[in-house]
């Protein structure tokens, strides 16, 4: 289990089997975690003995995260045993600790909680998927957009929520936003923040009010644009 004792240090070992039957054509990777973590890594061992390296991130910043896209497609064969490594600091000498002094630290959904994932954005393999190039730089026709916009990323949870909601969002640069509660009609219910954020990654916390259960919206409005999500709230 997740767990980092306070006052100690941690590492982490993840694994999976890929089938031996699906061979996979990955085009990014996304790692994943609060703010204990302090470096992680993933790689692949093929059935034949190679060593496949995905993602290494010695200097994890929580505040800067996302989808690495590779130059091209890797191909990862069937049988292939696919690891993720991490290493947390649960100590004062970690600058982004949430407690002072120290608390234990285990697997949650919460920003002072923790987490470990490596996500894989991959598809199966069709013949010629490791001749396909990804990174437009390498080309010298007009490739495709980057992969973050102006447009802030966006997602809510839990979902279905009781008590309170977290909103994860990605900012390319420091924005002002305004983040409601929307009722069915599209009436504004209340408003959970307005101000300032900067460039990055964020999850707000929020303790939600008394509201009847059924569905909402969340609208998030950066000036830019503007983006909604549907949640239900069960009591």
């Amino acid at each position: 289990p997740l767990v980092i004792p306070a006052n100690q240090t941690r590492d982490f070992t993840e694994h999976f089997a890929l089938p031996a039957f699906l061979q996979v054509s990955v085009l990014g990777v996304a790692p994943h975690m609060h703010l204990i973590g302090k470096s992680i890594k993933s790689f692949g061992v093929t059935p034949v003995g190679d060593t496949q390296n995905y993602i290494s991130i010695p200097h994890w910043d929580f505040h800067w995260q996302g989808f690495y896209m590779f130059p091209s497609i890797k191909v990862i064969p069937g049988g292939t045993n696919v690891y993720a490594q991490a290493h947390y600091d649960n100590t004062v000498a970690n600058n982004h600790n949430p407690n002072n002094p120290p608390q234990d630290v285990i697997a949650g959904e919460g920003t002072a909680d923790e987490m470990m994932i490596v996500y894989f954005i991959y598809t199966a393999y069709q013949p010629g998927d490791e001749n396909i190039t990804i990174d437009s730089t390498l080309l010298s026709v007009p490739g495709p957009q980057p992969y973050y916009t102006n447009k802030p990323l966006l997602s809510v949870f839990p979902n279905p929520a009781r008590e309170k909601l977290n909103i994860k969002c990605f900012l390319t640069g420091t924005q002002q936003v305004t983040v409601d509660i929307l009722g069915q009609n599209g009436n504004l219910i209340t408003t959970l923040y307005k101000g300032s954020l900067e460039t990055g990654y964020h999850i707000l916390e929020y303790n939600l009010p008394e509201l009847a259960p059924g569905q909402y919206t969340l609208s998030f409005r950066n000036g830019l644009s503007s983006m909604t999500e549907k949640f239900l709230i069960m009591r």
